[in-house]
């Protein structure tokens, strides 16, 4: 995705009259995006390399685009040399091994692209470079610089020679795999019948019928719903590398079904990572049944499922209407209201189950009406979450958005048509549009208290009533 690069005009400019430098320092490697498994978004770092006179890196700044000093115990950079700039060093030799000194500079890194500069003490614009999020976002690799000045992405190498190139480029500007490749795709489950509780194990094996022995990327996007169209698990993206043949290994957790249910579980390659010469067999299904609770037991049901809003929705597209990122770490399955007489100013509760996809405990902020809730979730657990809200005068959508580190990781928005009676609305006050949050454990210790304060009242009035009805102790007759 290309980035805009209006709001660095100024630094630009700045650059095209900085002056030559007199050493030949690179920005060769860097990790803008690293995943949980790399430390997270506080382990970013840029990696320099000198390709000529050594140098003295005391006072020097890197800007991306705020001005970022470079500090350490030693920051000389002799030739042929590696050095790495880290946002936490600590935090960055706990996850890499590197015989290189690693310095320390407070860098923020944007996962969307930016111009990162390099300053000297004078302030003098050494070199410049830029990257987009087109390549190593978020995926476990980092971007590296080739002999042709370009970006390519591979396996992190913090101090160490890249060890990736980019395609190679023939006359017809076609790549390596210009032959293309073949990719198949199965779903594939070790039963076809699950009950309540259980937890669905399936795996998507990809095939390159047409196999180079040639390793390449390729992105999925796969989702589990019944026959109407209604989601057990909203759609989600996943990328990866293949060299033949991959096998991906899957499991959803099943909670809230009411009754016998027939699901697929659909999955498609969305991106093939090559010129697929057959994209006919890029998707495929496997039916299971699921086997839920009684009838009796479903009135309270917490879980709703998410309705799509086409039948025909392609799995992409479905990915992209609810806002959902390649590497979520988590999904809002249903975001519903019970209530069906709706009018201005009446106080209804929403209903939302959130579940955490991660193998780990998660914190997240739910959001509704410009109001965040941190919640935090156990690993591969769901739990239902309720909202108050006051109806305005009007028709209004509800936005519930849930957000792991500032990001978006879902999104779903409730419609809410009025259908009751507009009456005497001058002589009501005016609607706060206030939130209260309430997740399933509160609301469960909330009605134990009021039982206990009814019960409380209940043997007070049984107690006055009895003292009424004793005769007083010195009545004469």
């Amino acid at each position: 995705m290309p980035f805009c690069l209006a709001r660095y005009a100024i630094l630009l400019a700045a650059i095209s009259l900085a002056p030559a430098a007199a050493h030949a320092i690179m920005i060769s490697e860097v990790m803008y995006h690293p995943t949980d498994a790399l430390g997270g978004i506080t382990n970013e770092w840029i990696e320099l390399y000198n390709d000529e006179n050594a140098v003295n890196l005391t006072g020097w700044k890197i800007a991306e685009p705020s001005d970022r000093t470079i500090t350490g115990a030693d920051l000389f950079l002799e030739k042929g040399k590696y050095l790495i700039i880290a946002r936490n060093d600590t935090k960055f030799l706990e996850y890499y091994n590197v015989t290189c000194f690693v310095a320390k500079a407070s860098i923020a890194l944007n996962d969307a692209g930016e111009w990162i500069l390099l300053k000297n003490s004078s302030s003098d614009i050494v070199l410049n470079t830029s990257y987009t999020d087109e390549l190593a976002d978020g995926n476990g690799n980092s971007l590296q610089k080739t002999d042709s000045g370009s970006w390519c992405e591979s396996s992190p190498t913090p101090g160490q020679e890249s060890s990736c190139e980019p395609p190679v480029t023939n006359e017809t500007n076609t790549t390596t795999n210009a032959d293309g490749c073949d990719l198949s795709l199965e779903v594939i489950s070790d039963k076809a019948v699950y009950d309540e509780g259980e937890t669905i194990d399936y795996d998507m094996i990809v095939n390159d019928i047409s196999c180079g022995n040639s390793k390449h990327g390729y992105s999925i996007t796969y989702r589990i719903e019944d026959l109407s169209g209604d989601f057990l698990r909203a759609p989600y993206t996943s990328e990866y590398e293949i060299v033949c043949r991959h096998t991906s290994s899957h499991t959803k957790q099943i909670s809230g079904i009411c009754g016998t249910k027939t699901y697929a579980i659909k999955a498609e390659i969305t991106d093939a990572g090559c010129s697929d010469k057959n994209p006919e067999n890029n998707q495929d299904e496997f039916q299971i049944t699921i086997n839920g609770k009684s009838a009796s037991l479903c009135k309270n049901a917490s879980s709703q499922p998410i309705k799509t809003t086409s039948k025909n929705t392609s799995l992409a597209s479905a990915a992209n209407t609810l806002n959902l990122p390649a590497e979520a770490a988590a999904a809002i399955n249903s975001f519903y209201t019970l209530a069906k007489n709706l009018y201005a100013n009446r106080t209804i509760n929403l209903y939302a189950d959130i579940e955490n996809l991660e193998g780990s405990a998660q914190t997240f902020q739910l959001q509704l009406n410009k109001v965040k809730k941190e919640i935090s979730l156990n690993p591969k657990s769901s739990e239902k979450f309720e909202f108050s809200v006051t109806l305005p005068d009007s028709d209004v959508n509800y936005t519930l958005k849930l957000l792991q580190n500032g990001q978006v990781v879902g999104e779903k928005t409730l419609p809410i048509k009025l259908t009751g009676l507009k009456e005497n609305l001058e002589n009501l006050a005016m609607p706060t549009g206030a939130v209260v949050w309430t997740s399933e454990k509160m609301q469960n210790n909330t009605e134990a208290m009021l039982l206990f304060i009814f019960v409380l009242m209940v043997l007070v009035i049984a107690l006055l009533v009895s003292r009424r009805q004793q005769p007083p102790n010195d009545l004469k007759y």
